[in-house]
């Protein structure tokens, strides 16, 4: 889809993108941070 659909849109669309971005950042973030301890701590 092009970007030229007014500013109004374009806005929008990269507030959606920096949202989601962030968010997907702050999920692996989240995914790793509770994943590490697993993967460090010995097996029993």
């Amino acid at each position: 889809m092009p970007a030229s659909g007014g500013s109004i849109s374009g806005k929008m669309k990269a507030q959606r993108r920096a949202r989601l971005s962030s968010f997907f950042k702050y999920s692996t973030a989240a995914i790793a941070a509770r994943a590490t301890p697993l993967m460090s701590a010995p097996r029993r």
